[in-house]
């Protein structure tokens, strides 16, 4: 089996054979945080325009935002990183 192959299983393993109800809860809670992420509007929330507009202001200034920019300056940004590629290449729209 090649090395990364082994690295990304070893977490799954004990005493040599895969932990299937570790799996199991990996799976399930990983399917739970896709579906919010598929169906959860983004604009819906009392924050929500900030974080489209530290989005926005990664994507447009290529720069970490300030606190000028956006009221999510205390965010760490790479959270924010895909999105704002995503946007900056043209792949979505805000």
């Amino acid at each position: 089996m090649p090395t990364i192959v082994k690295e990304i299983f070893t977490p799954f393993t004990h005493g040599g054979k895969v932990h299937k109800p570790l799996v199991l809860v990996f799976i399930l809670i990983n399917t739970l945080v896709l579906a919010n992420a598929l169906l959860h509007n983004p604009y819906q929330g009392y924050d929500a325009a900030d974080h489209i507009n530290f989005i926005k202001a990664f994507a447009l200034k290529r720069a970490i935002p300030t606190c000028a920019d956006t009221d999510m300056c205390y965010f760490p940004p790479l959270p924010y990183l895909l999105p704002a590629i995503a946007l900056a290449t043209g792949r979505i729209t805000l």
